[in-house]
């Protein structure tokens, strides 16, 4: 089971996933889930993110959503596990290779989980759906993970109380990081 960190799993998410495991034999799934916050703002980005997950789908393409996606070990195991190199939406990454050996993502569709939309808040809400956006387009149109997103900080760091100099520190390493991760990317 891959969850983000901040994802958070409704008591009934383990019965509802083994129900759905033993009717379904999933090779990957997700399910639907709500935002941390009820405002209606939120409320209708999490409708607009649970349908995303919906349209991506029923394509050839298939996006694993990062905050909760569920894949058996020998398919994970058969599809190469997390490629390390990448440091923007591996999610995306593991969605194209399970296409590429025919497998699909299936979608419980009960909201078993609370999705932490801190990033959203903490970024901006235009900023966060535009990456995404360009991250998901990027997919469909070169059936390729993004590997790299220029000024991504990835995980709890963002949210971290630290220094001015350790900051950019932090900031320095992930822009040498993303800048050979980009060059060897365009190489290949």
């Amino acid at each position: 089971m891959l969850v983000d960190a901040d994802s958070i799993l409704l008591p009934q998410f383990i019965e509802r996933a083994d129900l759905f495991i033993k009717q379904k034999k999933p090779n990957c799934f997700t399910t639907w889930f709500k935002t941390d916050i009820d405002a209606p703002s939120y409320a209708i980005l999490g409708f607009i993110l649970n349908m995303s997950i919906e349209s991506m789908s029923l394509t050839k393409k298939p996006w694993i959503p990062g905050p909760l996606a569920i894949i058996r070990r020998d398919v994970f195991t058969k599809i190469g596990g997390y490629n390390e190199s990448v440091t923007y939406a591996e999610d995306h990454e593991i969605g194209v290779a399970l296409g590429k050996h025919g497998m699909r993502l299936d979608i419980l569709r009960e909201v078993l989980y609370i999705y932490s939309i801190r990033r959203f808040k903490k970024e901006g809400l235009l900023k966060a759906i535009d990456r995404g956006i360009r991250a998901t387009a990027h997919v469909v149109l070169t059936n390729r993970g993004m590997k790299h997103m220029p000024g991504f900080v990835g995980g709890g760091s963002l949210y971290e109380k630290r220094t001015k100099k350790k900051k950019l520190r932090i900031i320095s390493k992930k822009l040498e990081r993303d800048i050979r991760g980009f060059v060897k990317e365009l190489i290949q």
